[in-house]
């Protein structure tokens, strides 16, 4: 699952954040998409900084999805979101939870809310040129 975007709504956020790397944020966006996606029924695990900006973990169905949030390089308004699933030991050897469903579920609730927010100027699959 990969989004980018192009929003003006973090850039204050970006020039304020304590960024692991210089120049690396996330912050804003890993926040404003852990709020939306909890109106979708998304379980918000936690949200952290990483050396590429911010991850979001999520949870649904016995599921960890971890969603990455960071800016492109030099830029305070274009943003891509990453999502990866990922299942524990135990939930693999007990079946629990079907990781493909729900990365799939995510990246569709992903396009709903990007598509339904007024400050997304453009949002799409592959990187903006």
């Amino acid at each position: 699952m990969e989004w980018w975007l192009e929003t003006s709504r973090f850039r204050d956020a970006a020039k304020t954040e304590q960024a692991v790397n210089p120049g690396r944020y996330g912050e804003g966006l890993a926040k404003w998409i852990a709020e939306q996606l909890r109106d979708h029924s998304w379980e918000v695990v936690d949200h952290y900084a990483e050396d590429w900006g911010w991850e979001v973990r999520l949870r649904r169905n016995g599921c960890d999805i971890y969603l990455r949030c960071g800016n492109e390089d030099g830029s305070t308004t274009r943003w891509a979101l990453f999502g990866e699933a990922r299942k524990g030991l135990l939930e693999r050897l007990m079946g629990k939870g079907d990781a493909d469903v729900q990365l799939e579920a995510l990246d569709g609730d992903v396009e709903e809310i990007l598509r339904g927010d007024a400050e997304i100027t453009w949002f799409g699959r592959e990187q903006p040129e």
